[in-house]
């Protein structure tokens, strides 16, 4: 454990501006675009709160995935909405500031999606805050900055930070008790490290099922260090250990029932449904197919998440991980890089077994691989300052972590505002991407509106399109679900989408309907 030393008045200020950059960035645009499935958390939110209203708890299970956390924040934003109506008319800058509607059908998302935005980018925030405090509390505070620039600004992440849906916050609840249980560990074991990590753990499980890999690695974490000990104290320290680790399995439990009302009177229905979910997810590929490596393919392989990884991190952490080799030259934090680097393998191990596989599945391994190349930075240049005389060798991290953060900051902007269209330039970026993997979750489709939009006549055109609900939001005409060679209405126009041509889907109606047509 590195010894806490005061942050100086450069890091302060560092800190400061990172934090707010990543709230700034967060919060920014996120009435742009609608992704893939946040209908769906729209539709289940407003179920779950009117189970919370009504008292019928059993309804409180509307997916198996679960999505807890996700729904309780569609709900609150679903009450704060009613609640601010009769004070804040339409139109009042306030109102709009707040919790703006949409203004008119079809130009928007609608309130409650934009609202659970807002409130899931200031939570998955909040991680990155308890992220540096844990860090920093555990390997200093140059090593806690880093982390702080390589996790809070990260691209995927930010992007995933920003929608109505399940993989931002279960990263985000998992990353805080990983670190948590670490500083438990490793810092001296105060029981409030061990508290916030079950009640972390807790909040991941129930907002998605893979979180359920903290109970195994929490155990690894907790057991296997006493049974190396020496053998005169082995016994001792193994039942401190199973001691810890029943309690941090209970306040998990407990957090987990507590959020869920469908536990309070059907519990053993409600597990059942939820494993059954999970198996099904493991056992059956996506329905509309997957594309890796410019094939289609229902299971993409164990070659997929190494590959979606690369093309989803940063060349900055790639450089960060190869410095881990001098931290782990000098033996640096040896047994912390060790249970992180295991977390990592350990959940894209898990989700390579599963047959259906995205990019955003790998979301909960972004934040311990950011400590490891933290951890590299620090140490290489801890390693490169050895052999030279520097008076101040203080700002040469801190000079890192600036540098960084403009580096972040340059990889990030172009693909604003949606940030899913920011792909590695260390493996060919945007331009590599569609031939090696799935794109687009919805972003882009808001411009497509725009155009349609513009026309002539707009609000009477009728459109197809395979994403209606991400194009509905947003196209003032009608909208179709999707097309299929007998359908009884011709769209006046087709609205073509990446990832459906990737997957050749829209094959056949292509032929019969757009074959030979210049695209506008």
């Amino acid at each position: 454990m590195m010894p806490e030393s005061k942050l100086s008045f450069s890091q302060l200020v560092l800190l400061v501006l990172i934090l707010a950059l990543s709230l700034a960035l967060r919060l920014a645009a996120l009435d742009g675009f609608e992704t893939a499935d946040e209908d769906l958390w729209h539709y289940r939110s407003v179920e779950f709160d009117k189970a919370l209203s009504s008292r019928q708890w059993r309804f409180a299970y509307q997916a198996g995935h679960p999505g807890v956390v996700t729904m309780w924040l569609g709900a609150v934003a679903r009450r704060v909405d009613w609640l601010q109506r009769p004070l804040l008319p339409d139109g009042s800058p306030i109102r709009a500031l707040m919790w703006s509607p949409r203004p008119a059908p079809g130009t928007g998302l609608p309130p409650l999606t934009l609202g659970a935005r807002r409130l899931v980018a200031f939570v998955t925030w909040l991680s990155i805050v308890a992220l540096f405090f844990l860090v920093r509390r555990l390997l200093g505070n140059q090593v806690a900055l880093v982390t702080t620039v390589l996790v809070g600004l990260d691209p995927f992440f930010l992007a995933h930070s920003r929608a109505h849906h399940l993989d931002g916050l279960l990263a985000s609840f998992t990353a805080v008790s990983l670190v948590s249980l670490l500083v438990y560990r490793f810092a001296g074991q105060r029981l409030r490290y061990l508290l916030i990590s079950g009640l972390a753990a807790g909040l991941a499980i129930a907002n998605k099922s893979p979180g359920i890999l903290l109970v195994p690695w929490a155990g690894l974490v907790l057991l296997l260090p006493p049974l190396w000990s020496e053998r005169s104290l082995r016994s001792h320290k193994v039942w401190c250990a199973v001691g810890a680790l029943a309690l941090w399995a209970a306040v998990c439990a407990l957090l987990f029932v507590l959020i869920w009302p469908s536990m309070w009177v059907n519990p053993v229905v409600t597990l059942q449904r939820v494993f059954g979910v999970a198996r099904r997810y493991t056992e059956t590929p996506h329905s509309n197919l997957n594309y890796f490596w410019s094939a289609v393919r229902p299971d993409p392989g164990p070659a997929f998440y190494p590959v979606a990884y690369a093309f989803r991190t940063t060349p900055w952490v790639l450089l960060g991980l190869a410095g881990l080799v001098a931290a782990w030259r000098e033996r640096w934090h040896r047994g912390l890089a060790a249970a992180l680097l295991l977390w990592s393998l350990v959940f894209a191990g898990a989700m390579t077994v599963g047959e259906k596989k995205f990019d955003r599945y790998l979301l909960p391994v972004f934040a311990p691989l950011g400590i490891l190349a933290a951890v590299g930075w620090v140490a290489s240049v801890r390693h490169w300052l050895r052999h030279r005389v520097v008076t101040r060798r203080g700002w040469c991290v801190t000079t890192l972590v600036a540098l960084l953060a403009v580096g972040q900051l340059v990889l990030l902007w172009p693909s604003r505002p949606y940030y899913l269209t920011y792909y590695n330039p260390a493996v060919g970026a945007s331009k590599t991407a569609p031939q090696i993997m799935l794109v687009g979750w919805g972003e882009g489709l808001d411009r497509a509106a725009a155009y349609l939009n513009s026309k002539p006549d707009a609000p009477n055109l009728l459109v197809s399109s395979w994403h209606r609900p991400e194009l509905a939001s947003f196209f003032v005409g009608q909208t179709l679900d999707r097309w299929t060679p007998d359908c009884l209405a011709q769209p006046d126009y087709f609205v073509l989408y990446r990832s459906i041509a990737q997957r050749e889907l829209f094959a056949e109606v292509a032929r019969r309907f757009v074959a030979g047509s210049q695209p506008e």
